[in-house]
């Protein structure tokens, strides 16, 4: 059951643009099947949806054409307009806003000392649509809670295919098991997009045996975690870095469960990662689930990790 946050029931994106603009998308909002929306200076807006792409277009080819001018206030609007408040985040390429959507951004940028301070200019922004999909890790759970205790799982797929909903709805559904001793889930969420908190607070379901460390670097938040929350599992997305490795393997070696999710079109594709490799030759995790998307129904495929050929 697919199941959208209130600020998408409410239409409630429409706030952040222009007053041409908010009818037509609210409109697009309540398409259940949107995925994001793609906003380019000089260009109309891009809706992508899991059935594919379409264009919003008004009475007049011009009507919903989105200049520069719109581009920076919505993106100011989105900053609640304090560029200061939002510096932490924009410097990442990407702020969150209530309901845990993670808009992308893309401009002209400002260094200092060689890193990215702050946006000077935005031509494009790509606000990715979070959603829960209640119930979807139900295929995967029973390679995931067996009677030994939970098992140490990497997910993988291309992006945009359904890493994080998926790590979301395991985490929901581990921290809901009543068992003695509790499962106790965190989640170290660096980008806010597993739990979508805003303010520090989830904005999904994330059951009652969860706590989420929000905005946190996975290596620092996985050591953090371990000394300070007694997690039994811990989650996390999109990880690549040594660092990200290195305190993974800390946690397993605390006889931590970890679920994480990392880029990769197939099994092949994830070992010529370097710290993905690293990883599985270790055995740190015990299966890998790869996601693949077919006619827009995804297939979740396990392999023990004993099946993988490094």
């Amino acid at each position: 059951m697919l199941n959208t946050s209130p600020l998408i029931k409410d239409n409630g994106l429409a706030f952040y643009f222009p007053n041409r603009l908010k009818q037509a998308i609210s409109f697009a909002c309540s398409n259940p099947r949107i995925e994001e929306i793609r906003i380019r200076a000089n260009a109309p807006i891009q809706v992508i949806t899991s059935a594919g792409e379409y264009i919003l277009r008004g009475e007049s080819a011009m009507q919903y054409i989105i200049t520069p001018e719109d581009c920076m206030n919505i993106y100011m609007a989105l900053c609640e307009q304090s560029l200061y408040a939002c510096e932490e985040d924009t410097r990442q390429g990407f702020l969150t806003i209530p309901g845990g959507y993670r808009v992308g951004i893309c401009g002209k940028v400002l260094l200092e000392n060689g890193t990215i301070k702050r946006f000077t200019a935005v031509n494009a922004l790509n606000i990715r649509i979070s959603k829960q999909c209640i119930g979807c890790a139900d295929t995967v759970m029973p390679n995931i809670y067996t009677q030994h205790g939970v098992k140490s799982i990497l997910i993988i797929s291309a992006p945009a295919i359904g890493k994080t909903t998926l790590l979301r709805d395991i985490a929901r559904q581990l921290s809901q098991i009543s068992q003695n001793p509790p499962i106790k889930v965190c989640i170290v969420d660096e980008r806010s997009e597993i739990a979508g908190c805003y303010n520090g607070i989830p904005q999904n379901t994330m059951g009652m045996r969860c706590d989420c460390l929000d905005n946190c670097p996975k290596a620092i938040g996985i050591t953090m975690a371990i000394r300070s929350l007694s997690p039994s599992v811990l989650i996390t997305d999109e990880i690549g870095k040594p660092e990200d490795a290195k305190a993974i393997l800390d946690a397993r070696t605390c006889g931590i469960s970890v679920i994480a999710s990392a880029h990769a079109g197939s099994i092949s594709d994830a070992v010529k990662r370097p710290v993905i490799s690293e990883l599985i030759r270790q055995r740190v995790f015990d299966g890998i689930v790869h996601i693949s998307i077919h006619k827009s129904v995804r297939k979740y495929s396990y392999f023990d990790i004993s099946e993988v050929q490094l």
